[in-house]
This record gives structure tokens, C-alpha cells and sequence, in this order.
């Protein structure tokens, strides 16, 4: 990476799993950058921390009470078994750092992200869940309570629990609060959704708008709601296809 900063490898896409590994390691552990393209702007380790500061009263995606922070359980709750769903315990063993933590108190959005990492075409189910918990380090060693997003779908359609859904995600700075973030595995600046990745994430969103009363007016990309390039080109058409008139989503 000399000459470029990491900023720079991101934005052109050409980050992939050896450049992490590498600069987590320059850095004094693995995976500490944890510099992951879904991320936006200039990052610090308070930029997408669980702990960060309240938007301002206009933020149309805060409700209008003020937050308190209830004191969580040094567990989190029993893992709630979803049909369809792989659960977390089979790609990671380790929990979310409770003391870091919030209450996610109810879902009104759901937010969808790429990793925008290398490109990932696999179907190999054993690699997705190596991908997986390479990026859970990386955000925990930003400081952050856990991996970021409460699900992942991969290249072959699965989908993967990641972030329990009592705890609050870490996924676009400022817009955190009752927003329910869903990560498709790859980079799709450089790649186009697999037909089984898409099927499987509008299949996917639409239970979760029945499940939780969201409505296809808050089913947004990362990109609607902070300067970013996630979700990357070609999901972002295909997010906005679902959402107009007559799409998946705004028929849900």
C-alpha cells in the first residue's frame, strides 16, 4: 500500500482479504484498520462506533423521544432460531462485546450494504463464513461491540445471522437507531449480484418489512443516507428496480 492511502485503495475498489491482513498487522494486530469499503468518509474508530453522538432533532430516522441507554446484560439474549437463517454459531464462536453495546428498541428501517472488499463470486459456503468473520474482527478491532451488520447473504443466496437483533448495529454513522442492516457479500462496484444473492435479499427484505411493520419507503441503501458508493453500482440499480412501482419491494 505505499504511496496510497488506505482511503484511496477502498474507494478504487482494489482492497481485498491480504491488503487487511497486512495492514491490521503493520498496525500492531490483525484486522485493527478494519478498512472496509461500505464504510464512508474519513474514518476514526468513533465514526461508526455503537457510542456515537446524537444526530440532530431533524434526522428523520430518529424517533422523536430522547435515548437512554439501559444497562445490557453481561450475555446477550438466546440466539432466536429463524427458518432459512444459518445461524450465528456456525461461523463464529465469539459473541458481541456487551459492555459496548446498545438496545436496538423496535425496527423502522432496513438498510442495505455491500462488504466492498475484493470481489466475491463463490459459491463455497465455508469461504462466505471466512469472510464473515474476517470483516466481525476487523470491526471489533475499530472498537465496536460486533460485526456492524444483523445479516449477510452471500454469492449462493444464504443468509447468515450476524449482529444479534436486541443490539443496536453499526452500519451508517448517525443512522444506527432502529435500523436493521443487511450486508450482501461482495464488492458490486466491480461485480453484479448473483441471481440467487438477489432473489435471496428481496426475498429476505420483504419478511422482514411483514415481520417488523417497515414500510418500502424505508428500505434504503447506505449510499440514501451518508456519502458512500455502498451498496455500489450494480446492487443500487437493482435496489432501486425492486422499489419502484411494480418491484419486489414497493409491492410488498
Amino acid at each position: 500500500m505505499r504511496g496510497r492511502s488506505m482511503d484511496e485503495h477502498m474507494s478504487s475498489g482494489k482492497l481485498d482479504r491480504r491488503m487487511i491482513i497486512r495492514a491490521g498487522a503493520a498496525a500492531g494486530g490483525a484486522y485493527v484498520l478494519a478498512a472496509l469499503g461500505c464504510a464512508s468518509g474519513t474514518r476514526t474508530t468513533r465514526d461508526f462506533r455503537d457510542r456515537e453522538p446524537l444526530p440532530p432533532p431533524r434526522d428523520p430516522y430518529r424517533p422523536s423521544a430522547p435515548r437512554q441507554r439501559p444497562r445490557l446484560s453481561a450475555e446477550p439474549a438466546a440466539p432466536i432460531v429463524e427458518p432459512g437463517v444459518i445461524a450465528r454459531a456456525a461461523w463464529t464462536r465469539q459473541g458481541p462485546a456487551m459492555h459496548l453495546a446498545e438496545r436496538m428498541h423496535g425496527i423502522n428501517v432496513i438498510t442495505v450494504h455491500h462488504d466492498g472488499m475484493s470481489p466475491f463470486q463463490t459459491t463455497n459456503q465455508s469461504e462466505a463464513m471466512e469472510r464473515l468473520e474476517l470483516i466481525r474482527q476487523a470491526h471489533r478491532g475499530l472498537g465496536w461491540a460486533d460485526i456492524g451488520y444483523h445479516y449477510a447473504i452471500d454469492p449462493a443466496g444464504r443468509v447468515y445471522a450476524c449482529r444479534p437483533l436486541e443490539l443496536q448495529g453499526a452500519h451508517v454513522r448517525d443512522h444506527n437507531h432502529h435500523n436493521l442492516g443487511v450486508v450482501v457479500l461482495g464488492n458490486y462496484e466491480r461485480q453484479t449480484p448473483t441471481p440467487e444473492a438477489l432473489r435471496a435479499l428481496q426475498g429476505f427484505i420483504v419478511s422482514r418489512m411483514h415481520a417488523f411493520g417497515v414500510r418500502p419507503n424505508r428500505v434504503v441503501t447506505h449510499q440514501e443516507l451518508r456519502p458512500s458508493a455502498c451498496p455500489g453500482r450494480s446492487l443500487q440499480a437493482r435496489m432501486v428496480e425492486a422499489r419502484h412501482s411494480g418491484g419486489v419491494i414497493a409491492t410488498a
